[in-house]
């Protein structure tokens, strides 16, 4: 029996005529990183307790070496079992070699596409929010500034100006009466 996280003990199992003598490994004490990371099974040294600091970057390498796609997302897979900071190293290991076609193919590579493609798409309604809200805020600066003192040279830039500086303090200078040369002063 193999115990990647450990605990296991050797024992035997017997039922009628059958008798099944069985022999325990534990990953994190029996089995040598380096030999692990130099089989398929590669990814089971995120459970040792002694992995080499590079095991990241050999965990993807091992994984890109293989020429079945079947087997590196099984390896994938397995990676991400393990403690979130590890198996997150190893997807930066394998982005880092470009290999998140591989990551994509994966459960949790969908998951994580489908979280930043959520991510993007509200951090771009916010942008857009945002960036609608100021260009109606220049606009009524602008007709505001053209009502009081008609069309001048800079229309357009001071009302950007007054509306990045302190909107509602500019605001009302402009509605109070405040003079042309005052608000274009730095």
């Amino acid at each position: 029996m193999v115990w990647p996280v450990g605990g296991g003990y050797p024992g035997s199992f017997q039922r009628d005529r059958l008798s099944l003598e069985y022999h325990s490994v534990n990953v994190p004490e029996d089995l040598d990183p380096e030999a692990l990371l130099a089989s398929p099974l590669a990814p089971l040294v995120l459970w040792s307790s002694r992995r080499p600091t590079d095991f990241a970057d050999r965990i993807a390498g091992r994984i890109g070496k293989l020429s079945s796609r079947e087997q590196q997302l099984v390896l994938v897979d397995l990676c991400m079992l393990a403690e979130q900071g590890l198996a997150a190293q190893v997807v930066t290991a394998l982005r880092s070699r470009g290999m998140g076609n591989v990551l994509e193919g994966t459960d949790i590579g969908r998951e994580i596409a489908q979280k930043n493609l959520k991510r993007g798409r509200e951090e771009g309604l916010q942008q857009g929010r945002e960036q609608g809200l100021e260009q109606g805020l220049v606009r009524s600066m602008r007709l505001m500034l053209q009502n009081r003192f008609g069309d001048f040279a800079g229309l357009d830039e001071l009302a950007s100006k007054l509306v990045a500086g302190d909107h509602d303090a500019n605001v009302a200078k402009v509605v109070s009466g405040a003079p042309l040369e005052e608000l274009q002063q730095p």
